[in-house]
């Protein structure tokens, strides 16, 4: 450019080794990063979201094994009363038996019959 006659062309062209590496665009940038932030969101999301349905999960296998106990002790309950009525009814018939045999060998018999024990 010299021999066509134009000065200091130095301060016009710059040659391309001797240009600073391009920056990277920072729109660009700003976007890559929001796009890692939305992943990372994402993948919390996912985790979170993995817990509440392990936490679900383990409530439901609770709440089945309280149920289950529920019934097992409403069972037992249910025996003991049996158990409870049967002995009752035992009893009462040993007292009735002994009360009629008192009955049967007093000489002065004064006993009261009540028909309904």
């Amino acid at each position: 450019m010299e021999q066509n006659g134009i000065k200091n062309v130095k301060d016009y062209l710059t040659d391309p080794q001797q240009l600073p590496p391009e920056q990277p665009d920072p729109a660009g940038q700003m976007a890559m990063q929001m796009q890692q932030k939305q992943l990372e969101i994402q993948e919390r999301q996912t985790a979170v979201a993995e817990m509440k349905a392990q936490m679900d999960a383990q409530i439901a296998q609770m709440k089945v094994q309280l149920e289950q106990m529920k019934a097992q002790q409403n069972f037992a309950i249910q025996s003991d009363n049996m158990d409870l009525k049967e002995a009752q009814l035992e009893h009462k018939q040993m007292v009735d038996k002994a009360e009629l045999e008192i009955a049967r060998t007093a000489d002065d018999v004064r006993a009261i019959a009540s028909p309904t024990g």
